[in-house]
């Protein structure tokens, strides 16, 4: 691969500049794309917060050309509490995807014998109405790039959370009625009706089983996004959004200019 991807990617994070398709042709399957991810971790020393799910719904596999989701990490220090003020790249065309966080309360360590999503529901401790950042740092944006996203840390610049809520809160979240509005204005409302598990718990027990894809194994503490409910919807500096999960749980934030 052409220079130092990983490095780039990094670079590319925290100073607001884009990479080039050219600069990531090397990446070209999810194994590769993987192991960019985690160079990217040993590079900055980044402590790992949780972890964010992609590609979790029939049109966002088509538009990345992807056969199955992905797994990208969240850094602890972009971990937001409700109505923080966040800076943001607009180069790196920032939008929020609305979607369940899962707190987990105990460790879930790798095995042979996969888990399944009854098995895990006491290990999760709460669940929380939660924005996505997603910021892009690819050029060509993300249409057909599926392995430079999961390299890209699956495109995640971080997240929101609201207030915790009990898990016994959301045993039908798929019809729990999401809304995100920006400046006053609804822009989008959905459910997890969407995603390709029935539950989001489900989401849970599909990274449980896929491990060796991140990072490190799962730990008590960790959040898990569990993908977008409402689409994507672009934020620039000056906006202010805000979701409500069916009067259950509220999520707010500010944005400025990084």
């Amino acid at each position: 691969m052409p220079n130092n991807p990983a490095k780039m990617l990094l670079e590319s994070r925290f100073g607001g500049t884009c990479v080039a398709a050219d600069d990531l042709r090397g990446i070209a399957d999810a194994d590769t794309a993987y192991r960019i991810q985690r160079a990217q971790i040993d590079l900055s020393q980044e402590r790992i917060g949780g972890w964010k799910l992609g590609g979790t719904s029939a049109p966002a596999l088509k538009l990345l050309a992807l056969d199955e989701p992905f797994v990208g990490p969240v850094s602890a220090e972009t971990i937001y509490q409700n109505d923080a003020s966040i800076a943001i790249h607009p180069s790196h065309s920032p939008m929020l995807e609305t979607e369940f966080a899962i707190t987990l309360g105990k460790d879930i360590p790798p095995r042979e014998v996969p888990y399944d999503a009854s098995e895990l529901r006491s290990a999760i401790a709460s669940v929380r109405a939660s924005f996505e950042i997603v910021s892009c740092r690819l050029a060509a944006g993300l249409a057909g790039a599926g392995c430079h996203v999961i390299a890209d840390h699956g495109v995640n610049g971080g997240a929101v959370l609201s207030t915790e809520v009990p898990p016994d809160y959301w045993d039908e979240p798929g019809g729990i009625d999401v809304a995100i509005s920006v400046n006053g204005d609804e822009r989008a409302r959905g459910t997890s009706a969407g995603l390709l598990w029935s539950h989001i718990f489900d989401g849970v027990a599909w990274l449980a089983n896929r491990q060796g894809l991140g990072a490190r194994s799962l730990c008590a503490g960790d959040i898990i996004l569990t993908g977008t409910c409402t689409g994507v919807t672009p934020v620039a500096p000056g906006d202010s959004a805000a979701a409500d999960f069916a009067g259950i749980a509220h999520v707010a934030a500010r944005f400025v200019a990084a």
